[in-house]
Order: C-alpha cells, then structure tokens, then sequence
C-alpha cells in the first residue's frame, strides 16, 4: 500500500510539473509571436483561480553586459561599484572581480586575488575555469564567491546579459544598473 501510495504520489507531482512547464511555454510561445508588445493583454493568462501566466518582456540593453564588463579596466572598475552598492566588502569584490576576469580570460595567467585551473583543481572542480567569454547568466552562479552576490541581491539574474553591445538603454535599465 505504501508502495502505491508513493508511486501515485510521484505522478501526480510528475504531472502538476508537465503542466506548469506546458503553462510555461505557451507564455514564451506567445510573447516571441512578433505582433505582441510589451503591454499587451495576451501576456496575461489566467485559466483558473490557482493557474496561468504573467510574461514581462524586457530588453537586454538595460542589462549590464558581463563579457564587456570584465573586458577592459573600466568594466572591472563599474563591477566594483556595483558589488559596493550591494554590500559586498572591498576585498571580497576586488577577489570576485578577479576570479570573474580569470573565468574568461584565455591565459592560465591568474589574477592577484583570482582563480585559474590549479586552484579549481585542487578545489575538485577540474574543467574549470573554460576561459571563454559566459554563454549564459546562469553560468554566473558557478564561478566561486558568487554566493556573496546571490545572498545579497537574489535577483541577481535581472541584472546582467550576454547579448548586446555593452550599451545600456536608460529608458530600459534598473536605477542600480545606472
């Protein structure tokens, strides 16, 4: 009984996840369509009173760009403010500075306070860092010290892109992206 039980359990979950991931996906499928603006009421769905979607659509260009960001000096410089203005110590910003810089540079050179393939190696981690430019945000949470961000700024993700020149849209961005 307990057996079954269980087993009835895990499918109803397995279903409830199929159908937030098919709600999920309609708003995408919706919100890609070209004719939809930002404000249109399709971006809205409510199919019940415990079910639908909400999709905001935003540009990437009031994102901060992290590959351009960690690409020249004055880049490093805005990182660090902006990790100042999250509450981030000096020294803690100036280490995930670095360690972001050594993530994508393409030299096994390691920054004063950084991390290159030694010191992932003998941390288990081998593999890293790729030395590449960050082909998605989400790569963000892997690089050793991002914890500080993510417990200071849970939204973390709202605040940066990979797509886009580098230029921020005023009009776009968040008044801590400024």
């Amino acid at each position: 009984v307990l057996l079954v039980s269980d087993n009835l359990e895990d499918d109803g979950a397995s279903a409830r996840e199929l159908h937030a991931r098919l709600l999920a996906e309609s708003g995408l499928a919706v919100a890609l369509h070209p004719s939809v603006r930002r404000y249109d009421p399709l971006l809205t769905r409510e199919i019940s009173s415990v079910e639908g979607y909400t999709v905001k659509l935003q540009k990437e260009a009031g994102r901060l760009n992290i590959n351009r960001l960690l690409a020249n000096e004055a880049g490093r410089d805005t990182l660090l403010r902006l990790f100042d203005l999250w509450n981030l110590d000096v020294k803690s910003a100036e280490t995930l500075v670095d360690v972001l810089t050594d993530w994508v540079d393409d030299d096994d050179e390691r920054q004063l306070n950084g991390a290159e393939w030694k010191e992932y190696e003998e941390a288990g981690r081998p593999g890293d860092p790729p030395n590449e430019a960050f082909r998605s945000v989400n790569e963000l949470a892997r690089v050793p010290g991002w914890e500080l961000v993510a417990d200071q700024v849970p939204e973390w993700r709202n605040y940066f892109t990979v797509w886009g020149d580098g230029k921020i849209d005023l009009l776009e961005a968040r008044a801590v992206t400024i």
